[in-house]
């Protein structure tokens, strides 16, 4: 195991992220510090970093060299985007830096950016073809990708602080500069080739601070359950309302806006003209987005350099065993999964849920004992919970919904249904009737896994009237497992309207 941290300066702030890799390859973040510093902000009047600004960055990065220290950190990548590559005293600037904190910061290079992007993306959406939409203080990247390789990249000269600082001191009324603002990216997205090429299978990624701002309002606009910024779909009418709120704001309103940090408020309408014009353009009404940015990438490549790897194999099982590793839940959930794929498979004629359920029966039957971990007498409640806060890769906000009642109503007396109303804009009509159904399923694979001994080779299923039996194929006398299976009759009765038999 060894602790990391990279630090990255942009024109509004310093971020800090530490995080823990384990020998698997696995990552979690341990902290994440964001400190604003609008180093940039002078830059136009003499093409100087202000002493002032340059003290307090020093202040900033002495504190985050004393946490690095406590976490022990065995790597430190320090990076600086290229906002500031005009400044005339950078050189001066960056060996105050070296000099002061030891810290060696190396300038953004556009291409290792949008690998490093991509590499952050295609380890934590489940998107195999798509095009990354990056939105950066000064930068738009659009990286066009196919079956994890890069396949192009375009890029406009300008982000949403560069578009913002463009209108800073107009006198143009907001409306009029909102208008200019969009019609400046309409322009400037016309010389974009990519879009003139796309087929239909690609599917949007927004990553960056623009997409995830303006999400949490729009999840906020419409009392969205979930706070989850990760996989969330931003869709035309989530911008729509989120631009009706805030077209006619001044920077001031913007930034009394409950959750909006200064830094975000001042950067919320050019990035607002930014997504608009992108929406114009694309031929979808929703983007995909990724809370995972250059950091992750930068840890991944890190992380792959030491492996030998380029790659995590599957987003969702690397996701899931980083989940079980890191809170020692169920060494044996694998042997969970595959009894429960049998039993799915047996029981389609039944149960009649299409191939996609699957991933839901994945994520609980990982997350199977998550609950009894955290609460034994409450392991219920802990586990609905605790999946929906999760940071779950590879999943849908649907797919994770659906697994935490799956895993909190084993027992279908437990199931929720006032709990569950709360995610009626997030579930389709028949996820009741799956939750019910895959709860059994898990339930019934629990029982037959019971003495954690991979006795169960194979399961066959036949119907005989209104009667199911299932027939297992064993290694070994799997009695208790059987009798463990038998106890699910009932709840199987009021799930499927069979009777249950197990042999």
């Amino acid at each position: 195991m060894e602790n990391l941290a990279v630090i990255k300066f942009d024109a509004n702030s310093i971020n800090l992220d530490i995080v823990k890799i384990n020998d698997s390859g696995n990552y979690v973040v341990l902290e994440k510090i964001e400190e604003p510093l609008k180093i940039s902000e002078d830059l136009e009047r003499d093409g100087l970093i202000l002493k002032s600004r340059i003290a307090e960055a020093l202040v900033i990065l002495k504190g985050f060299n004393k946490i690095i220290s406590v976490y022990n950190c065995s790597t430190v990548y320090p990076v600086i985007t290229n906002i500031l590559k005009d400044a005339r005293n950078l050189n001066g600037f960056l060996e105050e830096i070296r000099s002061t904190t030891a810290l060696n910061f190396k300038m953004l290079d556009n291409l290792d950016e949008a690998e490093k992007i991509y590499l952050s993306v295609i380890n934590s959406v489940d998107c195999p073809k798509g095009v990354i939409v990056n939105i950066s203080s000064n930068t738009v990247k659009f990286i066009t990708y196919n079956r994890k390789q890069i396949i192009n990249c375009e890029q406009l000269d300008f982000g949403d602080f560069t578009l913002a600082k463009k209108y800073e001191n107009s006198n143009l009324s907001q409306e009029e500069i909102n208008s200019e603002m969009r019609k400046f990216v309409e322009e400037k997205l016309s010389q974009i080739q990519l879009f003139n090429d796309l087929d239909e299978e690609v599917q949007f990624v927004g990553v960056g601070g623009a997409f995830l701002t303006l999400a949490k309002l729009a999840r906020k606009i419409k009392r969205y359950p979930l706070e989850r910024a990760h996989s969330y779909v931003f869709t035309k009418s989530d911008y729509d309302s989120t631009s009706k709120v805030l077209t006619d704001l001044g920077a001031d309103k913007n930034k009394r806006l409950k959750g909006i940090s200064e830094t975000r408020a001042d950067v919320l309408v050019s990035g607002l003209s930014i997504i608009g014009a992108i929406f114009d353009k694309i031929k979808t009404d929703k983007i995909t987005l990724s809370a995972y940015d250059y950091e992750d990438g930068v840890i991944i490549s890190h992380i792959n350099l030491a492996n030998e790897t380029f790659v995590y194999p599957e987003i969702l099982s690397n996701s899931l065993l980083a989940i079980n590793n890191f809170l020692d839940l169920d060494s044996r959930a694998k042997d969970v999964y595959e009894i429960a794929m049998l039993l799915f498979k047996e029981l389609k004629v039944l149960h009649k849920l299409p191939r996609q359920y699957t991933k839901v029966l994945k994520i609980s039957s990982y997350l199977n004992n998550i609950g009894a971990k955290l609460s034994f007498a409450n392991k219920e409640r802990a586990s609905l919970d605790a999946i929906l806060s999760l940071d779950i890769l590879g999943a849908s906000h649907h797919d994770i919904v659906l697994a935490a009642f799956v895993v909190s109503s084993q027992e279908l007396d437990n199931f929720n249904l006032s709990e569950w109303v709360k995610y009626k804009d997030i579930m389709t009509e028949i996820d009741l009737d799956a939750a019910k159904k895959l709860a059994i399923i898990l339930r019934l694979a629990k029982a037959l896994d019971k003495s954690k001994a991979n006795l169960i080779e194979d399961i066959q299923c036949d119907t005989l009237g209104d009667s199911v039996i299932l027939k297992t194929i064993v290694t070994k006398d799997a009695s208790l497992e059987i009798r463990e299976a038998q106890k699910v009759k009932p709840d199987f009765k009021k799930a499927y309207n069979y009777n249950l038999e197990v042999l």
